[in-house]
């Protein structure tokens, strides 16, 4: 949404709500008890209270988007956050950016092929980690 002092400066749809001026966990928290989501986009988890409430708005059947920020393999399992969140199985897809030039390319893998290059270590990870989950509808 790209917000500045309460103000989209994105058009992301009539049918989007967005919360500001929130931790994290709180607002994907409320989101799930008030609005009945299809989708829940969060950008940057950055701990275990996020990772958490990422995880128990998917076991209520929201959809996830999710963004993991590093700049290489090594960062990515520095990450308590990006480990735990591949350890929910509650991820279908990866989406890797990485940033040549002022491009970016983009690679998608099932969960599990990630997981298996993480943990060999031979993945080559670029600026993004997006994880999501398929929920109630594609994403």
């Amino acid at each position: 949404a790209a917000m500045y002092k309460g103000v989209t400066f994105n058009d992301i749809g009539l049918n989007t709500d967005v919360y500001f001026g929130y931790p994290k966990e709180c607002a994907i928290n409320m989101a799930v008890r008030t609005m009945s989501p299809d989708v829940i986009a969060v950008d940057e988890i950055c701990d275990e209270n996020e990772v958490t409430a990422v995880v128990r708005s998917a076991n209520c059947g929201v959809g996830l988007i999710v963004t993991v920020h590093a700049s290489n393999l090594e960062d990515i399992t520095k990450k308590q956050q990006t480990l735990s969140l591949l350890s929910t199985d509650v991820f279908d897809k990866v989406v890797i950016l990485k940033k040549e030039g002022k491009e970016y390319s983009k690679s998608i893998y099932d969960i599990e092929e990630i997981k298996d290059e993480i943990y060999r270590g031979r993945a080559c990870l670029g600026e993004h980690f997006y994880v999501w989950n398929e929920g109630r509808r594609t994403i």
